[in-house]
């Protein structure tokens, strides 16, 4: 699985976490000329801004910690 792919799965699940604990996602993948924001949210009053960090695991590691 290439990086981007990873990345962008690892921002899906970030923002369906969000959005189930009471976050309004208001942007993914905000791009300015300095830079990306990975998520735009809202809680209540307060903008959130989130940056992801997704780092594969492999099979045999998941395995170990059972």
């Amino acid at each position: 699985m290439s990086n981007k792919v990873l990345g962008d799965r690892g921002e899906s699940c970030a923002a369906r976490y969000l959005g189930a604990q009471g976050y309004r996602i208001l942007a993914q993948k905000y791009r300015t000329k300095i830079g990306e924001i990975d998520l735009i949210a809202k809680d209540r009053d307060t903008l959130v801004f989130v940056e992801v960090k997704t780092r594969p695991v492999s099979y045999t590691h998941l395995r170990a910690h059972e």
